[in-house]
């Protein structure tokens, strides 16, 4: 039995069975997507807001993966995927450009009394005033500012990992993380 790690998550490997192996890999597999799916998916919805669009995405990619086979030498799993997938969703935006139109226009239905009283309570909330105004200071900075924000802070990334995701120099990362707090403060 062997043993690697994908970012201090051990995942088990049999090398002397082959179907040992292979149910091992798929065990695996589904840990993975266990673990990211629902990340990825916020995250690509901050990218690309539409629902099915990322549903469908989401699913492509993860199948190309378990195709491809090849997360073994993949020593950074989250930010290995982050970027793949970001990369995805940015080719995969060129081909969506024709139908911009009939996407930019979402048929919006009656809340649920459940929604209203969500949120009703969210608006009596302290935090939710703060949230709000922190949400609406982000939404001033420039794009790659609000993307930074979000991997550090929402999905816990360091420097490195966002340099890898955003294909930027770690130092831009320093540099423009500190643009965009800098900014917030001034926001907030």
């Amino acid at each position: 039995m062997q043993c690697s790690f994908l970012n201090g998550t051990a995942y088990r490997s049999n090398i002397n069975d082959q179907n040992g192996l292979e149910q091992t890999m798929k065990s695996n597999f589904e840990h993975i997507i266990a673990d990211y799916y629902e990340i990825l998916y916020f995250y690509g919805l901050k990218l690309v807001p539409n629902e099915e669009r990322i549903k469908d995405e989401l699913q492509d990619f993860f199948l190309e993966l378990w195709e491809a086979k090849h997360l073994d030498n993949v020593t950074f799993i989250k930010a290995y995927l982050f970027s793949s997938f970001r990369r995805r969703l940015f080719h995969s935006s060129k081909k969506h450009l024709a139908h911009h139109y009939s996407d930019s226009f979402p048929v919006m239905s009656e809340p649920s009394v459940e929604d209203k009283f969500i949120a009703k309570e969210a608006y009596n909330n302290e935090n939710y005033h703060q949230k709000l105004k922190l949400k609406r200071a982000i939404s001033k900075l420039q794009k790659t500012q609000q993307e930074i924000i979000h991997l550090r802070y929402y999905e816990n990334l360091d420097n490195k990992e966002i340099g890898d995701v955003l294909n930027i120099k770690y130092q831009s990362v320093r540099n423009k993380t500190s643009r965009a707090l800098n900014k917030l403060r001034s926001l907030y």
